[in-house]
């Protein structure tokens, strides 16, 4: 079966089309990701940190990314000081991973006394007059379950996903995300964005990631130009949305979601662009080993640049 970029017609599918011998891996490990949310938090997170270790181990390819992104972003800190901090982006990783399983498999409410919301009162605000706002956050290790503990305070939230090149997983991934009353959109359905921010909804969006340079400009990030994409700035304009920045992190054994002002209005992408950078630089820098260093931020150079990670 094809692999869909709606989420409504990845709904027309159902589990009876992936009996075949091909898919029975997928389903093992969706089991096993299931009865590890069996056990209690504590013990779920140890064994995730274990897994980060054995992927800081194994994985070396993700390993040299990581060691390369920040090299370049951390130059103050020592040798030694950043071969650790890589060592905990895994383990962050880890961790993250039976986080992502806890909102697949498990009812938010039950983390709600480990739940603490920050700026509850910028949202309610920004959504006067029926506006749509864009949460605008980043790829930290709870970025799934950050999604899932919103809906402690509102369930009508659009989660915009890469669709995975598995059918079956994107069918589950697709379905869990949406079983907290949230709605899954393709990260390039601009029109189906723009038409639920119209509604007045909540789009949780993180630009953070390299899609080259097509609709992008070169910003600084963490004094690196960097190819950061200007959508943000076109589905306000748009929707008429409100841009709200926000990040959420785990601290102190438990997970926060916070919210900040909204940014100015404006029309200019590489300033929107600037502003989103210095934000989501100040937000890594409080919880670097919560950031999502295994990802190639840095591929797409300036022309006559040559790349980092060769």
């Amino acid at each position: 079966m094809s692999i869909h970029r709606n989420s409504d017609l990845v709904h027309q599918q159902s589990y009876r089309n992936f009996t075949h011998p091909r898919y029975w891996p997928t389903w093992l490990m969706l089991t096993c990701l299931w009865l590890l949310t069996r056990l209690p938090m504590g013990m779920q997170l140890q064994l995730g940190a274990g897994l980060g270790w054995l992927a800081y181990h194994l994985v070396k390819g993700r390993r040299r990314v990581t060691e390369v992104n920040i090299r370049m972003c951390f130059p103050e800190l020592s040798a030694v000081e950043q071969q650790q901090l890589v060592k905990s982006v895994f383990i962050s990783y880890g961790k993250g991973l039976m986080e992502t399983a806890m909102s697949w498999f498990l009812n938010p409410q039950r983390l709600a006394d480990k739940t603490t919301f920050e700026g509850e009162e910028i949202l309610e605000e920004a959504q006067r007059n029926g506006r749509g706002v864009i949460l605008a956050g980043g790829h930290f290790a709870i970025l799934d379950l950050a999604s899932a503990l919103f809906s402690l305070h509102n369930t009508g939230l659009e989660v915009v996903q890469r669709s995975h090149d598995n059918p079956l997983f994107n069918l589950f991934m697709t379905r869990a995300r949406e079983r907290n009353g949230h709605h899954c959109l393709s990260r390039k359905d601009l029109r189906g964005m723009i038409r639920m921010l119209k509604k007045g909804k909540f789009l949780w969006y993180a630009p953070d990631q390299d899609y080259g340079r097509r609709n992008s400009v070169f910003v600084p990030f963490f004094n690196i130009a960097t190819a950061t994409i200007t959508s943000t700035t076109r589905l306000a304009q748009l929707s008429g949305a409100t841009v709200v920045p926000c990040f959420a992190h785990r601290e102190n054994g438990g997970y926060v979601l916070k919210f900040y002002p909204p940014w100015p209005e404006t029309d200019d992408d590489e300033e929107n662009a600037r502003l989103y950078n210095q934000f989501l630089e100040q937000r890594v820098r409080e919880h670097p080993e919560q950031y999502l260093w295994l990802h190639k931020r840095f591929k797409t150079r300036p022309e006559g640049e040559p790349g980092f990670y060769r």
